[in-house]
Formats: C-alpha cells, structure tokens, sequence
C-alpha cells in the first residue's frame, strides 16, 4: 500500500507541475500569489517527507520482525505483526523468569 502512495504522490507531483507550465497566466481571469503557490508546493513537499519517514518506520519494523530487506520478500503485515507480537511475548516471559530467578538468589 505504501508504494502505491509514493506513486499516487509521484503523479501528483507531475500533474501539478504539468499543469502548472500548461496553463498560461492569462487563462486566469485573477492573480495567483507565488506566495499561494510556494506554499502549495511546501505542503506537498512536507507530505512526502511525513510518507518517507513513514515508509522508513515500516522497512524497519519489517527488517525487525524477518531481517535485513523483508519489506521486499512478500512478508504480509499480518505475518510482521504477528512476529513482533511474539518477540514482545518472548520477551516479557524472559523477564518474568529472570525477575523469579533473582528472587531467588
């Protein structure tokens, strides 16, 4: 789903931008402030910083759960969620039995 966004942005990037050098000024019957427009383009900008530190969060809780690039081996995010569920399940066991471990000592 992530890569379909980054293409949805992708194109919307490019139609933007197309769109943009299509149109002249005069087929406008009013004044768009470069300021209108330079804010539109940082929103867009802010928008693929937020979806690449969001696809980076995912390939590494991929990579936590099956290793170095699971995001490209066809691993389902059930299959991830249920990897890490059982880490975090590994985990506070461990802990239980060392806590009853250093009891006692």
């Amino acid at each position: 789903m992530t890569k379909q966004i980054f293409t949805m942005l992708g194109g919307l990037r490019k139609a933007m931008s197309d769109l943009d050098n299509a149109i002249p000024d005069s087929a406008f019957d009013y004044d768009l402030e470069q300021s209108t427009v330079d804010a539109v383009w940082d929103e867009i900008n802010k928008v693929e910083k937020d979806f690449d530190k969001f696809q980076e969060f995912i390939e590494e809780i991929y990579e936590i759960a099956f290793g170095d690039n699971a995001i490209n081996r066809d691993f389902s995010k059930q299959e991830v969620i249920e990897r890490i569920q059982y880490y975090s399940n590994v985990s506070a066991t461990t802990e239980e039995y060392m806590d009853e471990w250093n009891k006692q000592k």
